[in-house]
């Protein structure tokens, strides 16, 4: 029995086969195209599997595609409700799973009527189970699969037995450690689903600080190895700005206030909502909560390029405090003349004693704790 499986219109697009029961052949389309995390659909990775086995497309007898439209079907009507945009882009996704046998077809110039293989479409995480017990030398095994999402499931966990795959329980949507892990990477300043490796790379250089704050606020760890995360969705932003013709809702403040961090993604589009409008919600986040320190890191690590010349991971390793709640962020001015041509804008930055004080001693104390130096700037645009 010939089976080739097919993984398409998804990052890491690739392809595998299977020859009675031993994997002969499996590969990434980014192999041959030489595109980082290719997508579409991995012609060049097929023949190549084919050619590996020595087999013709006639000769498939199965073709697999890890993708089930119908696993959790309420589950993905429900979120399209209340996702629409989304729900809109899984929609693009799942059609063009449906058009895959077309797609083969085509790549190998053939009659999609005249191709003999029958087309299975598998859960996502059963097919990530089966592709390694299967081909595994195991007769019996404990199973886990867990990943960002996949047909509206993050985690499944069974057992192998034989020619049998027992599930013994699933994780759904929105409940993901991946999708967890990806809302760190794009903390961190890196691309979701592209700059996850580079946070992985990171992570020994790190230490643990707050691994027990995350699974005190962030993990609900069940006894039986499942869990749920804390989650608080606001859709707030661009798209609620194109509905309510404002980013946030009156009592936004009210809604963080008994939270005890806020983890903010890109809350603007300057093409579609000025930038004034969305900062002004920041800075009143920034002054209710009193969140005067604003603290960036800068650090080089080695093996890293620099555009500075003949600096090393030595020279650069400081962290840049800046006031975050005073100055120009106060709002105190205003407009005279508005809509005649000697029109005058008026601003006027307030600096209390207070804030330059905890400014100032935020960053001595800071400077003591790592090369005792602290230099002072300040910043004009």
């Amino acid at each position: 029995m010939n089976i080739l499986g097919i993984n398409a219109y998804h990052g890491n697009a690739s392809a595998a086969i299977v020859c009675d029961g031993r994997l002969v052949a499996a590969v990434e389309e980014e192999r041959f195209n030489r595109v980082k995390y290719a997508a579409g659909f991995p012609v060049q990775a097929i023949r190549y599997c084919l050619r590996e086995a020595g087999l013709t497309l006639a000769e498939i007898d199965h073709v697999a595609v890890p993708r089930n439209p119908y696993a959790r079907l309420a589950t993905k009507i429900f979120y399209a409700l209340r996702m629409p945009s989304f729900a809109r882009e899984r929609a693009k996704v799942l059609v063009k799973f449906q058009g895959i046998p077309v797609a083969l077809a085509q790549a190998f110039d053939a009659d999609p009527k005249k191709i003999r293989a029958r087309f299975h479409r598998i859960e996502h995480h059963q097919a990530h189970l089966a592709s390694s017990f299967y081909c595994s030398p195991f007769e019996h095994a404990a199973l886990l699969s867990a990943d960002g999402l996949g047909d509206f499931a993050s985690t499944m966990w069974g057992v192998g037995m034989g020619r049998c795959i027992n599930i013994d329980g699933v994780v759904t949507f929105p409940h993901s450690l991946g999708l967890l892990y990806s809302a760190f990477t794009y903390y961190t300043g890196f691309r979701v689903n592209s700059g996850e490796h580079k946070l992985m790379g990171l992570a020994p250089y790190g230490e643990p600080t707050y691994k027990d704050l995350i699974f005190k606020e962030l993990i609900d760890l069940k006894e039986d190895g499942s869990f749920k995360l804390n989650l608080t969705h606001l859709s707030w932003g661009v798209e609620y700005y194109k509905q309510h013709g404002k980013v946030v809702p009156d009592d936004f403040l009210n809604v963080l206030r008994p939270m005890d961090a806020i983890l903010l993604g890109a809350v603007g589009w300057p093409a579609l909502v000025p930038d004034h409008i969305t900062l002004a919600p920041l800075v009143k986040i920034r002054q209710s909560f009193d969140q005067y320190a604003c603290v960036r890191p800068s650090k080089l690590y080695p093996g890293v390029r620099t555009v500075l010349a003949n600096k090393g991971p030595a020279e650069i390793d400081f962290v840049v405090i800046r006031e975050n709640s005073e100055g120009e962020y106060v709002d105190n001015g205003g407009r005279l003349k508005r809509g005649m041509p000697d029109e005058v804008a008026v601003q006027t930055a307030l600096h209390t004693r207070k804030g330059v004080e905890r400014i100032l001693r935020y960053g001595f104390e800071l400077a003591r704790t790592r090369r005792r130096q602290l230099t002072m700037a300040t910043k004009s645009n």
